[in-house]
């Protein structure tokens, strides 16, 4: 379930608009290193907060307006309210408290609200946020990030500024930001600004909009089967001027019509669309695949494995080092381009697509910020799937894009996180294996138990089979039969 939560975009005019971000702490789980606006989750104590004006918005936003109020100082020392003589130099309930001993009314008629955003279900940390406008003239105190640990800096930007950084690859901005951003650039005013987003769909599922991540980097996050919706496979599109669909994804009817939403925007703004663009075979990554050749008549690349596997002659085939020209960059210099990486294991054709301006590592199913990978024999082989992960930890990556999950600028935390997992798991089999030798199902059914649903018992039992195969290759196990396995060696 959502947490209810706040953010606040603090503006000025002097004499352009200006709107003030923070850089979050990189230690954070949520956002950790982007540039966003104040704000965070509500509290229980936030209704407490006394609010002036519209009855029924006094009513209807108490919690929502009484957390941005609180965040706001706690993060910026800014306190909602015109004409407090000195800073208070409390924070939290003591907030509150102090508000109230003073007869501190916060005038609801200055918090301008903007619109409402539920964290897409590809994140396992969510929020549905209430987004307001607040004009810096009408608060007290000046912007200081010192006394909040979880904020690095903050600063003042024109929105325009703030995305020409970001597109030059300098600052990470939060979606939400980004979205907020792009509006006030391209509003004749504040007031046009704020009714378009007004008018903006609260929840990303099913709204036809891609989420925007990284510099020509938009993500498409829809659910897939085999896997259960609450694993989404992300659809990856690349490019500013020209687009590529990396892994068209969703096979269901209203996903592709998400996903055909978007495409056809991106279109209509003068984009023009290359080639779809594929990791790797398996069916949650070429949902769509034939919808859009058949709908744009689209050539189709990825690596000559990839292309036997499903069963297509490739228009272009895909090999570690082959470089994809994307056009203009978005920030409009030339010589942007993904360098293929060949990095099997998790499937035997699997690419990674590396975008070295951006530091950004587009890594399919090599890793997941939600899940672990899934890597079974057959298909897969552990070995290879280890030696590509430690070949991608050494890329200078600033920003790593899985397949499953949102991105995360720890990749490097991520493979060895990933890389330890995998070795604990293989010693937790072969401790099974050394009491219990046997066939693979039940060897499965001792490691992962109540963990096995029957719909996906094929799979835990695969990856047990990996994990057996990578034993037997170091020697610390044997084959005793089709499949069948003993522990050898200490």
């Amino acid at each position: 379930m959502p947490r209810n939560s706040t953010s606040v975009i603090l503006f000025r005019r002097s004499p352009e608009l200006e709107v003030y971000l923070i850089l979050r702490s990189p230690e954070l789980e949520f956002f950790g290193g982007y540039h966003a606006f104040p704000g965070g989750r509500a509290e229980e104590t936030d209704v407490q907060i006394r609010l002036r004006g519209d009855a029924k918005r006094c009513l209807a936003e108490r919690e929502s307006i009484g957390c941005g109020v609180r965040e706001l100082f706690e993060e910026t020392s800014v306190l909602a309210a015109p004409d407090v003589a000195a800073p208070l130099e409390v924070e939290g309930e003591e907030l509150i408290a102090h508000l109230r001993a003073r007869g501190i009314e916060i005038d609801v008629d200055e918090w301008i609200y903007a619109t409402r955003l539920v964290t897409p279900k590809f994140s396992s940390i969510r929020f549905d946020t209430s987004f307001y406008f607040l004009d810096f003239e009408k608060t007290s105190g000046e912007p200081d990030v010192s006394r909040c640990s979880e904020l690095s800096s903050g600063a003042w930007w024109k929105p325009q500024a703030a995305l020409d950084a970001w597109k030059r690859g300098e600052i990470n901005v939060s979606p939400p930001a980004l979205v907020f951003l792009r509006t006030l650039s391209e509003s004749a005013s504040l007031t046009e600004a704020i009714a378009e987003l007004n008018a903006a769909p609260t929840e990303y599922e099913g709204s036809g909009y891609a989420i925007p991540w990284g510099p020509g980097i938009d993500l498409l996050p829809l659910a897939t089967r085999p896997l259960p919706a609450s694993i989404p496979t992300t659809t990856h599109l690349v490019g500013a001027e020209d687009l590529f669909v990396i892994d068209p994804a969703p096979a269901g009817e209203p996903e592709q019509d998400h996903l055909i939403r978007v495409i056809d925007a991106r279109i209509d703004n003068g984009a023009q669309l290359r080639a779809i663009v594929l990791t790797h075979h398996h069916a949650d990554h070429v949902g769509a695949l034939d919808i859009l050749i058949d709908r744009y008549r689209l050539p189709v690349w990825g690596h000559p494995r990839t292309g036997k596997l499903i069963e297509r002659e490739l228009d272009r085939e895909l090999h570690d080092g082959d470089k994809i020209d994307l056009g203009p960059g978005p920030d409009g210099r030339a010589g942007w381009e993904l360098e293929c990486m060949f990095t099997p294991g998790h499937a035997q054709g699997h690419l990674a697509f590396f975008d070295a301006r951006h530091g950004a590592l587009i890594a399919g199913d090599l890793l997941s910020t939600i899940v672990s990978m899934y890597v079974g024999t057959p298909g897969g082989h552990l070995e290879t799937y280890l030696q590509s992960l430690k070949r991608i930890r050494d890329l200078p990556i600033s920003m790593l894009y899985p397949s499953h999950g949102p991105p995360t600028t720890n990749a490097n935390q991520l493979i060895d996180r990933t890389l330890a997992h995998r070795a604990r798991r293989v010693e937790q089999i072969r401790s099974v294996l050394v009491d219990n030798a046997g066939e693979t199902a039940s060897i499965a059914e001792a490691v992962y138990g109540s963990e096995v649903d029957d719909k996906l018992r094929p799979l835990f039992e695969r990856t047990t089979r990996a994990a057996l195969d990578y034993l037997v290759e170091t020697e610390r196990a044997e084959k005793t039969g089709d499949d069948a396995y003993r522990a050898t060696g200490d």
